[in-house]
């Protein structure tokens, strides 16, 4: 086994993706040939959400086994991939009092289930629309390429792509996208379920709020230093001008280390909305209804200027056609591997 050179902090601040303050942990470590050592990197490089190209790796580890590292970070070679977290299953609250389409609160039970680290970017979501994915059919329902076909001017794209507006397009890789319909979330998700050989879909309303709350049912997805869960807007992108990068407000990150999920944007849903609430009795890994005006929203935006809107129980519903605000993205679910 060859040794791991010494980690240079310089050059990991200049890679890109990677965060200052994130990387304080590997500053100036060596790596030798201790198994230890070595998981506790990996575990660190998990942390900061790295994605890294095989270049980029051999960059950092020189002389170093390189597979090692690959093995251990999933999508590793593929940097377009979004990161994932693990959500292992449990039961928690689910719902509110605040709102009749929170109700009832009940207890719901999930199975393990990974979630998007954050919501999908325009660098990401870039990679979809370069391998054909608004000219492949495959990769589409049968009302999504009605949809997509009855359009006046053929879409290639988001909305803003092209112009940049609401820091969409590829001069705002690390941003969410916006300006896509429900249908074009969907057919990314079919896309990237191909490539990754797994059940990559829009999470179901109870597995994004168990993300958000976790086991006890938080308010908001952070809690205090007292274990307290309660507003604060210095911990999510929230009545501002504009989206901002994913993942720039660490101290938001949920139980899980799902990031965002208060404020910057809406993010859509596989569930259908019903506006007068729950099924009460569908509590095991629930589906929602079959049925509504429009499909699920959670989670705010930094459009939003009401704190109680970024609540993680609260609800709001969007016409699965519509793709014309720039505060409503989506974020990927998967079944565990």
């Amino acid at each position: 086994m060859h040794n791991l050179k010494l980690i240079s902090f310089n050059m990991l601040d200049s890679l890109e993706g990677l965060g200052l303050s994130e990387l304080t942990s590997l500053r100036e470590r060596v790596i030798e040939n201790d198994p230890d050592k070595r998981a506790d990197l990996i575990r660190d490089l998990r942390l900061c959400g790295l994605a890294m190209s095989r270049q980029m790796l051999e960059r950092l580890f020189e002389g170093g086994n390189v597979e090692i590292i690959l093995q251990a970070l999933p999508g590793a070679e593929e940097p377009w991939m979004p990161n994932m977290v693990d959500v292992p299953g449990g039961s928690f609250k689910m719902g509110g009092t605040k709102y009749d389409d929170e109700k009832p609160i009940r207890d719901v039970t999930l199975s393990d289930y990974r979630i998007g680290r954050d919501p999908v970017t325009n660098a990401e979501y870039a990679k979809f629309m370069g391998d054909g994915g608004y000219t492949k059919q495959e990769y589409w329902s049968g009302e999504g390429w009605a949809w997509k076909d009855r359009q006046a001017k053929a879409i290639t794209g988001p909305k803003w792509w092209k112009s940049g507006e609401y820091n969409s397009g590829v001069d705002y890789p690390n941003h969410p996208v916006v300006g896509i319909s429900w249908y074009e979330a969907q057919a990314y998700c079919r896309w990237l379920a191909e490539k990754k050989g797994t059940d990559v879909r829009l999470a179901t309303e109870a597995e994004w709020e168990y993300a958000a709350r976790g086991p006890d049912s938080r308010e908001y997805p952070w809690v205090d230093g007292e274990g307290i869960s309660a507003w604060d807007a210095s911990r999510c992108n929230f009545n501002s001008s504009e989206t901002t990068e994913v993942g720039i407000y660490p101290k938001g990150e949920s139980w899980c280390g799902a990031r965002d999920m208060s404020g910057n944007v809406w993010e859509r849903l596989g569930d259908w909305y019903r506006e007068e609430g729950y099924d009460r009795d569908d509590t095991n890994n629930p589906t929602g209804s079959t049925t509504g005006r429009g499909k699920v929203l959670r989670g705010g935006s930094w459009y939003d200027d009401n704190p109680g809107g970024l609540r993680s129980a609260y609800r709001d519903s969007y016409h699965p056609e519509y793709r014309s605000d720039g505060f409503v993205g989506f974020r990927v679910a998967e079944g565990k591997k």
